[in-house]
């Protein structure tokens, strides 16, 4: 499981993602239901033309680490056929479905700007095969997140419609405020180690331009 959140703001796309990679406990007793197996997962990468995926969910694609597929996958990927935010998510699709046709229990955030220059969000459910564009038809001051837990859907509704007054530097830091929040009800309601309180983040300022922020 994870934690997984992507914001659009005037000042740049905030992608965040903990790094805790987790399974379910088979048989526990007294025991929490996700199991903690790293601290060091890699959840959000980034193309060379600067479109970011971040992911939650499954842990692996037969046998094989979701970190490792998603190597693979950039490495494979003609970013002059697949240009846009778009192009990236629908080529993903067809990449998954090649590697497991059953389907896969995970959720993808796709962020990056589009031909015309604005921002655009994209949110994959692999396992149901659908695409939304999230940020439509506001195409400023968004946000979506993927979480094992519904205290984290709570935080969002109460920022509402003030939500249009968080600037990147905010966006920075609510990222991170839900993440460790998220991670905190989780440990004590004995949920176990399914978000992890270390994040990164992922900015992307425009088409050519991004960076880490990494604590």
């Amino acid at each position: 499981m994870s934690l997984i959140s992507s914001q659009v703001t005037r000042g740049g796309i905030v992608m965040a993602a903990d790094r805790c990679a987790s399974a379910r406990a088979t048989n526990a007793v007294d025991m929490p239901e996700q199991i903690a197996f790293s601290h060091n997962a890699e959840k959000i990468h980034v193309t060379r033309n600067n479109i970011g995926i971040s992911s939650m969910g499954a842990g692996f694609v037969n046998k094989v680490p979701l970190e490792h597929v998603m190597y693979g996958f950039l490495d494979g990927l003609d970013i002059k056929a697949y240009k846009t935010p778009s192009d990236v998510t629908h080529q993903l699709k067809a990449y998954l479905r090649q590697l497991c046709p059953t389907g896969l229990n995970a959720i993808f955030h796709i962020g990056g700007y589009d031909k015309d220059g604005k921002p655009v969000l994209y949110l994959f459910d692999v396992q149901h095969g659908v695409i939304t564009h999230e940020n439509v038809p506001n195409t400023y001051s968004a946000a979506i997140f993927a979480a094992p837990d519904p205290f984290t859907e709570q935080i969002f509704q109460r920022i509402g419609k003030a939500y249009e007054k968080i600037n990147l530097r905010s966006a920075i830091d609510l990222a991170k405020f839900v993440n460790e929040a998220t991670a905190q009800i989780m440990r004590f309601s004995g949920a176990g180690e399914a978000v992890s309180k270390e994040c990164d983040v992922l900015i992307i300022h425009s088409a050519d331009h991004s960076e880490w922020i990494r604590e």
